[in-house]
């Protein structure tokens, strides 16, 4: 269902993201294969979402390594959306943003220097 609705969002124009839910169930590479197919059906940014709160530091680190070597960054986006359940979410996003993602729940960062 998600090719579809992706597909008709782009084709309305609108600003399409996928959202990799329970990221923690997977491994980084299947989750980047995942997304690897939400971008072929025309999504623009594509989120890590630890919608369970059950990502370290280090996974989510993983996971974007994942995506930034599966993705064509040059056109596809990354985002996180991190829950706070292990008090975590703000160092998610931190670790999120140093490893390449240019939204935080939705809101565009500009680049960042390190």
């Amino acid at each position: 269902v998600s090719r579809q609705h992706m597909e008709t969002a782009r084709k309305i124009g609108m600003d399409v993201s996928g959202m990799l839910m329970l990221s923690h169930m997977t491994s980084p590479q299947d989750l980047a294969q995942q997304a690897k197919l939400m971008e072929s059906y025309g999504a623009e940014c594509i989120f890590v979402t630890d919608s369970a709160g059950a990502l370290l530091m280090d996974d989510v680190a993983d996971r974007f390594k994942a995506l930034s070597d599966t993705l064509d960054l040059t056109k596809t986006q990354m985002g996180m959306h991190a829950h706070h359940n292990l008090g975590l979410g703000v160092a998610h996003n931190v670790i999120a943003m140093e490893n390449g993602a240019t939204r935080i729940d939705g809101r565009r960062w500009h680049h960042l220097s390190k």
